[in-house]
């Protein structure tokens, strides 16, 4: 019996973000505090060979959250494990009802292979685009039961993305094109060449994504609830379990959120997964972006190179040698934002210096050997990796200082703008210059580009100077206008 792919699916239950559908109640913190006990407990047993502590440590969790798919999938794998295929069959058929959906794990996982003669199992392989079909269709009226009328409901069958969105036409518009462009460039600047970034065609295509884009006060109650004093911390999420995305904003967040999406749909190809570096470091690539003339992405230095720059300027630079070793929990747990910040600039260099599409590529098709990527770092520079670290270093000295939310530009539009929208920022006071623009009105681009968020708008102004003439987009209402406005000193 191959134990290896429980194992996997509970560990990446340790390393993903947890999350309940928006819509959900959402566990309180002592019954989360719970959860995560026994499946600690669960994985211990199992790591020690005892497979009855962990069908206890499974069942006690099942108990506590009867909603979630996740304790009778393993509880399915261990049961079967233990020679009871009637009983585990019995349970992935009760999975799949909650929502279980990687078939192609069910399909590679060793113990569930004891399985393959039974209906539930059978059924799956057989039925792998209906059945995925219909739990994403379930999906769907549970969130039309969950939120308000108001709310927009669509599927991208190329993508295989599902839509709950609380925004404007307009403002839903503009996430269906920004999906396209960052699919685009994961295409393009990371797969590996004659990979594709989606499996929708044939019989057995990716498992659906449910894209939640809630309204400013369905987001704060979900993250309340969810989260807890801490909730202001967390601007979004990806689940890869549940394959659900929700996103706070529709600019920075949602970019890095569904990089994740496509992140994880090519590690689902892969014989390993990767470090918390590597997926955090690459989905921070497309948080601050420029969207060029043909609709290509590039990406920029941002706050978080501004974190590195500070920290390289003042004597104590990160250490790449010590990233490319940390355990997950030590890059999210110890100095998470200089963790981040480098791992952001490390994937930035790679793409300024053109070798980020030969680097992942390399880094994958070796990663059996060697997860941590250093290997793959030395030959794409042809350097050892204390040289790479000096160039990368002296790179990040050469970096602008870019003006952000908390250090804005020199320059500003004749107006003052304050609390996120999610798809802009409302305007609070405008100058007699403003034109057309009213206080109340919310700014949802500049220039072209996006504005969905403080830093989005600092860096287009930090771009611009004092008598500069900028179209400027903007909602009113439902209704969407244009004024030209002049841009002026601080």
């Amino acid at each position: 019996m191959t134990m290896c792919r429980l194992l996997m699916v509970l560990l990446f239950l340790l390393c993903a973000s947890r999350l309940v559908s928006a819509q959900d109640q959402g566990p309180d913190p002592s019954t989360r505090a719970e959860r995560q006990r026994l499946e600690a407990q669960g994985v211990s047993a199992f790591n020690r060979g005892d497979l009855e502590g962990a069908e206890r440590a499974f069942r006690a969790w099942h108990e506590l959250r009867p909603s979630d798919w996740i304790p009778l999938y393993n509880l399915a794998t261990v049961v079967s494990g233990l020679g009871r295929t009637d009983e585990a069959a019995e349970l992935l058929g009760q999975s799949v009802s909650k929502g279980f959906v990687d078939f192609r794990l069910l399909e590679r996982d060793g113990a569930m292979r004891r399985l393959a003669e039974s209906a539930v199992y059978r059924d799956l392989m057989a039925n792998w685009r209906a059945r995925q079909d219909e739990a994403i269709g379930r999906r769907i009226e549970q969130a039309r039961r969950g939120f308000a009328k108001t709310y927009r409901f669509d599927r991208d069958e190329e993508q295989r993305l599902a839509f709950a969105s609380g925004f404007s036409e307009s403002s839903f518009g503009r996430v269906r094109e920004e999906i396209t462009r960052l699919s685009r460039f994961f295409a393009e600047q990371v797969l590996p060449e004659g990979e594709v970034v989606v499996q929708a065609k044939g019989e057995k295509p990716e498992p659906w994504v449910m894209v939640v884009l809630p309204t400013p006060a369905d987001y704060t109650a979900w993250a309340k609830r969810n989260y807890g004093v801490g909730w202001q911390q967390v601007g979004g999420v990806y689940d890869q379990d549940r394959r659900e995305l929700v996103a706070k904003d529709l600019g920075p967040t949602f970019r890095h959120e569904f990089f994740h999406v496509l992140h994880w749909r090519h590690i689902n190809r892969l014989p390993r997964g990767q470090p918390a570096w590597v997926m955090e470091g690459l989905c921070s690539l497309v948080e601050d972006v420029r969207v060029n003339a043909d609709g290509t992405l590039t990406p920029r230095p941002s706050w978080r190179t501004n974190t590195v720059k500070r920290l390289v300027e003042s004597g104590n630079p990160p250490s790449l040698r010590a990233m490319l070793g940390m355990s997950d929990a030590a890059f999210t747990g110890a100095r998470p934002l200089a963790n981040y910040a480098l791992a952001r600039a490390l994937f930035l260099f790679l793409y300024e210096r053109g070798k980020l599409r030969a680097w992942y590529g390399d880094y994958t098709s070796e990663i059996k050997d060697d997860q941590t990527g250093r290997n793959a770092l030395e030959r794409a520079f042809n350097k050892p990796l204390g040289e790479i670290e000096k160039e990368l270093l002296e790179w990040v000295r050469g970096l602008p200082m870019v003006p952000d939310a908390e250090r804005p530009a020199a320059v500003a539009l004749p107006l003052s703008v304050g609390v996120s929208t999610g798809d802009g920022l409302r305007v609070n006071s405008v100058l007699r210059s403003a034109g057309a623009i009213r206080t109340g009105d919310v700014v949802t681009a500049v220039a072209g580009q996006s504005v969905a968020d403080g830093n989005d708008l600092a860096r287009i102004l930090g771009e611009l100077a004092v008598g500069d003439e900028v179209e400027v987009e903007f909602r009113r209402g439902t209704r969407e206008q244009k004024a030209k406005l002049k841009v002026v000193a601080r």
